[in-house]
């Protein structure tokens, strides 16, 4: 089942896919590999050394058919755009994190959408955390929260506007493995698209 969620005033997707047999299994060895091989260089810090696109196995190709579709869904639900399966640029990445790791506060500059796919997920800990991207809005509580926690479940994808910071939080027990994609739209559908969305360029 799908969920649209407004955490904020910002739109967030949450669903989980159903792999066939093996898929994530798969997709956890062959970046636990490539992170063992590169001496740990598929970590978050070093997303810009690599794109996980690039790599020709039938499962990161499934995956990112996977995003691409998860963002056409995006896009019909919140701005009632039907967008093609084709021209979207995405640069995607692993992130293997062990007990204690986390990676704090941040945003994906230069992209329309970020996405994860849950490969794994830890023990304890490792919730995705959003934070509220309205200016003052962590000063005072009048609108309610300011912060949503998500706590990931294996096969899971989420989608959400790129500007919006969040965060992870410290792995507990156990290991966690996701991979995250940058997605910019099609440049000849973007006059489509609301005008927040129309100038972002990757750089």
């Amino acid at each position: 089942m799908t969920l649209f969620k407004n955490i904020f005033t910002t739109p967030l997707l949450v669903d989980r896919f159903k792999p066939p047999e093996g898929f994530n299994d798969t997709l956890f060895k062959l970046c636990q590999e490539a992170y063992k091989e590169s001496n740990q260089k598929l970590t978050d810090e070093k997303w810009d050394d690599y794109n996980i696109f690039d790599w020709k196995n039938t499962e990161i190709q499934k995956l990112k058919k996977i995003f691409v579709g998860t963002a056409r869904l995006f896009a019909k639900n919140n701005w009632g755009v039907d967008l093609p399966w084709e021209g979207f640029a995405l640069k995607g990445w692993a992130n293997y994190r062990e007990r204690n790791s986390f990676h704090g506060p941040h945003i994906h500059a230069n992209t329309h959408l970020a996405l994860t796919y849950y490969v794994k997920t830890a023990n304890e800990g490792g919730a995705i955390c959003f934070f509220d991207s309205r200016s003052g809005a962590p000063y005072f509580d009048l609108w309610g929260p300011n912060e949503f926690h998500l706590y990931p479940e294996e096969s899971m994808i989420v989608a959400f506007p790129a500007y919006v910071q969040h965060m992870v939080a410290p792995v507990k027990d156990g290991a966690r493995l996701s991979i995250t994609c940058n997605l910019l739209f099609p440049e000849k559908l973007k006059s489509l698209l609301p005008d927040s969305q129309q100038n972002i360029t990757f750089k």
